[in-house]
């Protein structure tokens, strides 16, 4: 299949001990209510106010936690602390000349014979650890959806062995009203063959944030409306955000950038190959998990020119050479999807 190695920037900024063990306590709000309690006061009335913020953007990022903050913490409060803690996306839409791609790589994605040559890469930090693959060949990368979408999603293994697929990770978001959504049911628009298969816009000329490759397998991201994708030659596309990298141009990271969870993330090198990342998180003495920005920066240092985050907390997969490499943090480990970004 490919080559393994580790990874570690020495570089990275670091968080200080004392704040990696009150996040990673904090992320897991306590096994003893005493003590919970104890460390709520201390972040209202303390003085790191960053600490309150990790608290609650964390808790903000999540769909089914995020009463860990609004059951201290006014509307007010939150959204302040949200508006100084994010990613201000960068302007413009992908340059598809930025990316030069082998001729050999023209083949109808997920019909190639060709052995196929990957690398997954260990992600290893001091509060939190996941994986990267890097696929030379962008042909081989497509969406692959779960066998009842629509009603009911499928675990990214059973997606992979539908399809006969090698490796892949989740894809985009979708609902899950109080965090028992049965994942079959994708949000935003969904491109699959050139055609739009799911579009929850309800009003016209709506920008959705998109992330999928051109029919030229070129990847792109970007603010468009429907009619503008459509425009596009995409054939597998979805929507979701934060774009993290847009013509080797990074997103501006506002404080702590959406908190530490757990993270998916896309993107493309100038030579076409593709960069699938997913960071764990929200286990203690494992993972804590990461920012958007953090997210970003791996990206960035091994070649994306655009990238983009996907569906990240329980939803947060990554299968490689056919094994779930990663631990996904959902009570079941990993979750239902509706569709996934899939190698083979």
């Amino acid at each position: 299949m490919g080559r393994r190695r580790s990874y570690s920037n020495q570089k990275r900024k670091k968080r200080s001990r004392f704040q990696n063990i009150l996040i990673a306590f904090l992320t897991a709000a306590g096994t003893s209510v005493l003590i919970f309690v104890l460390c709520v006061v201390f972040i209202f009335y303390g003085p790191f106010h960053s600490l309150r913020d990790i608290w609650i953007t964390t808790a903000m990022g999540t769909f089914t936690h995020q009463y860990l903050a609004t059951s201290f913490f006014s509307e007010e409060v939150i959204a302040e602390v949200m508006e100084e803690n994010t990613m201000v996306e960068p302007d413009g839409t992908t340059d598809t000349g930025l990316i030069h791609i082998s001729p050999q790589t023209s083949a109808q994605p997920g019909t190639s014979t060709a052995p196929i040559k990957t690398e997954l890469i260990q992600i290893k930090q001091n509060s939190y650890q996941g994986y990267l693959i890097i696929i030379d060949d962008p042909s081989r990368v497509y969406l692959a959806f779960a066998e009842k979408i629509g009603t009911v999603g499928q675990r990214l293994p059973d997606i992979l062995e539908k399809d006969n697929a090698l490796g892949g990770i989740n894809a985009s978001g979708f609902k899950d009203p109080k965090g028992h959504g049965l994942g079959g049911q994708p949000t935003g628009i969904v491109i699959s063959n050139g055609e739009v298969l799911y579009d929850d816009t309800t009003a016209t000329h709506t920008l959705h944030s998109l992330v999928g490759f051109t029919k030229e397998n070129i990847l792109v991201v970007g603010k468009y409306t429907t009619e503008e994708a459509m425009q596009l030659n995409l054939r597998d596309a979805v929507e979701f955000s934060p774009i993290l990298i847009t013509n080797g141009v990074t997103a501006l990271s506002k404080g702590n950038s959406g908190g530490l969870n757990p993270r998916t993330a896309i993107g493309q090198r100038e030579d076409g190959a593709v960069l699938l990342l997913v960071i764990d998180g929200r286990q203690v003495g494992y993972s804590i998990g990461c920012s958007y920005a953090e997210a970003m920066t791996i990206m960035e240092e091994h070649g994306a020119v655009n990238a983009c985050a996907l569906d990240g907390g329980s939803s947060s997969t990554l299968v490689y050479d056919n094994e779930l490499k990663n631990k996904p943090c959902g009570p079941s480990g990993a979750r239902l999807l509706p569709n996934a970004w899939v190698f083979k």
